[in-house]
């Protein structure tokens, strides 16, 4: 599971945090792994993809953006997956204990239901799991993904 973060860079939003060499080991793990993307959270990467046109004085999106959720919506490079009922009651259930990003929610807890990894550069939602004493294995940056990798194979 990606956070929408790793997504920016494919609608040509640049991410600081994010460096070229970070893009280019996580375009080349995907021999190894299946990304994967919840479906609700397509809009808030409209709204990042429209918050930045915006800030660029534009009228309408960018090819490139445009270009970007066709690439995504066909699964090229990640899979656009439906939750499951139980991870949205998760989802729910963390917004309830006072995590106000229901996108970040969905997200967690659909990798936490599908037993797979969300891939988050997050540290105030991996703090707030934390402290609610949250299953925190499902959570992993870029960083940690290579010798994740490395491990299973």
């Amino acid at each position: 599971m990606v956070d929408s973060t790793y997504l920016l860079p494919s609608l040509g939003i640049s991410v600081k945090n994010l460096r070229p060499k970070d893009i280019e080991l996580i375009n080349k793990l995907r021999e190894h792994i299946e990304y994967s993307y919840p479906t609700p959270l397509l809009a808030e990467l409209v709204g990042k993809a429209a918050r930045e046109a915006s800030k660029r004085d534009l009228k309408i999106l960018p090819e490139e953006a445009v270009e970007g959720f066709r690439a995504l919506l066909a699964g090229v490079g990640v899979t656009v997956e439906l939750p499951e009922p139980d991870g949205l009651a998760l989802a729910a259930e963390l917004w309830i204990r006072g995590h106000r990003d229901i996108m970040d929610n969905i997200a967690y807890a659909h990798a936490v239901k599908t037993r797979g990894y969300f891939m988050t550069m997050d540290k105030a939602f991996t703090e707030f799991l934390t402290e609610k004493g949250y299953f925190l294995d499902a959570v992993i940056t870029h960083e940690n993904l290579e010798s994740i990798v490395k491990k299973s194979d």
